[in-house]
């Protein structure tokens, strides 16, 4: 008997082939659902994982499903990118207790660097460098009406 799983997202269902036989399914199939792993993905995120290092936990959804989820469950992909912003406050947390507690300081620095460019791209508003975009300068504009043209 062979057995293989297929990730379904646009069913939540995984198209399960365990074939005995006759040749028939045996068996009841195997729900992926997302509801279940998505909050727990969302959870760890939020505690400042990374989604890498979250989907090589033994008995975790792929990096490749998660990815899979997040193009087809729009509830998901809300969720997951409210984490991730979550997860720029984390980080920025996480700064103060480095800058406290490392007692090297190129480690520190290297690590509160990290952090600090992780928090700038994952809530640019909120951490991320301020782009001034005034204009202080002078503008001279020239309107000529008629047919004088040099």
């Amino acid at each position: 008997m062979t057995k293989t799983t297929i990730p379904n997202p646009k069913t939540r269902q995984s198209k399960r082939t365990d074939l005995g036989k006759s040749g028939k399914a045996l068996g009841r199939p195997v729900k992926f659902i997302f509801e279940i792993w998505g909050p727990k993905i969302c959870d760890r995120l939020v505690c400042g994982e990374s989604l890498v290092r979250i989907c090589k936990t033994p008995d975790w959804p792929s990096y490749t499903l998660v990815l899979q989820w997040l193009r087809a469950d729009h509830e998901f992909r809300q969720d997951y990118g409210l984490s991730r912003i979550a997860q720029a406050d984390f980080l920025a947390d996480e700064i103060i207790e480095i800058a406290d507690n490392c007692t090297d300081p190129q480690t520190a620095r290297l690590q509160i660097d990290v952090r600090k460019w992780m928090a700038a791209r994952l809530n640019p508003t909120r951490y991320g460098d301020k782009v001034d975009l005034g204009h202080s300068g002078e503008v001279d504009v020239t309107v000529r009406i008629g047919g004088d043209r040099d």
